[in-house]
């Protein structure tokens, strides 16, 4: 006996309704995985992972938010130990397209379906001079943060 007749024949029963998933429950614009990955090329790691923690946000998904950028202010203080330890003649984008890589990965795995979802649904998405711009914010504290630490250490 299924849910329908088992309903119609109760009268106790409550109502069945179709539950929507989280994903599907709102339809405001995400950034695109070239935009968070825009994000992580010209801000950092954390500005990929805010931008990512923006689309959980508007995916319904509040509990994906702080862990998301927890890991990307994680991944930013890696980032910026190993570039610390390492020799200054080391290329720089060695440390960066690997971090790159993974942010647009995991951004792929994660958002992917629903971003891809959204595209073919016609819904509009987040600008991607957006995601540069907010990928400038996040990266001005930043620098302002190295430029105060180089100061202290040679003062």
């Amino acid at each position: 006996m299924d849910e329908q007749t088992h309903t119609a024949s109760d009268p106790y029963a409550p109502p069945v309704a179709p539950v929507a998933e989280p994903q599907d429950a709102a339809g405001l614009p995400l950034f695109k995985i070239a935009g968070i990955g825009i994000a992580t090329f010209f801000g950092s790691v954390l500005a990929g992972g805010l931008l990512m923690a923006m689309n959980f946000h508007r995916m319904g998904r509040p509990d994906r938010v702080w862990p998301t950028l927890g890991l990307a202010l994680l991944g930013l203080v890696a980032t910026g130990a190993l570039g610390a330890v390492l020799p200054e003649q080391f290329p720089g984008m060695l440390i960066t397209v690997p971090t790159l890589v993974a942010v647009t990965m995991l951004a792929g795995r994660t958002q992917g379906e629903a971003i891809a979802r959204r595209e073919r649904a016609g819904l509009p998405m987040r600008s991607n001079w957006l995601a540069f711009g907010i990928s400038l914010l996040v990266l001005l504290p930043i620098v302002a943060l190295g430029v105060g630490l180089l100061l202290l250490a040679s003062g």
